[in-house]
């Protein structure tokens, strides 16, 4: 529910669709029904509000599908890595509706890449402050 109610009051689908009808296209959206279907029906049904936050809007930079929001932020806490790497590394791999499984994987990629990269940085020799240069 919460994406139908996204696509029709974000930052989804009906903002696209306004311009459009703002530009005048047609587009044969009636704007206010749907308007009135998100704030009547879905609106009173929904658990929780639509948040636009830092991890909702890299869904649209990564180009991947809202319904794997939620499965990206539970992969995020449960393996200590960003939803947002999670989701842009989605995108890159073009992983479409139906492929949420992925999104563990990749959480799995990316808190291995990060045990990694703090390892061989806890190995590498220290570089002593500039100021002891002087």
């Amino acid at each position: 529910m919460e994406q139908i109610r996204a696509a029709i009051l974000g930052s989804g689908n009906i903002g696209t669709d306004l311009v459009l009808d703002k530009m005048g296209y047609e587009t044969g959206i009636n704007l206010w029904k749907i308007m009135d279907v998100a704030e009547h029906i879905v609106r009173p049904i929904m658990p929780k509000p639509v948040r636009i936050g830092k991890v909702s809007l890299t869904m649209g930079y990564a180009g991947v599908y809202s319904s794997f929001l939620l499965h990206a932020d539970k992969a995020a806490e449960q393996f200590g890595v960003d939803a947002r790497d999670i989701l842009v590394e989605l995108g890159k791999r073009n992983v479409v509706g139906g492929q949420e499984d992925m999104i563990v994987e990749v959480a799995m990629m990316l808190a291995e890449k990060q045990k990694q990269t703090a390892s061989h940085q806890a190995s590498a020799p220290k570089t002593p402050p500039r100021s002891s240069y002087v």
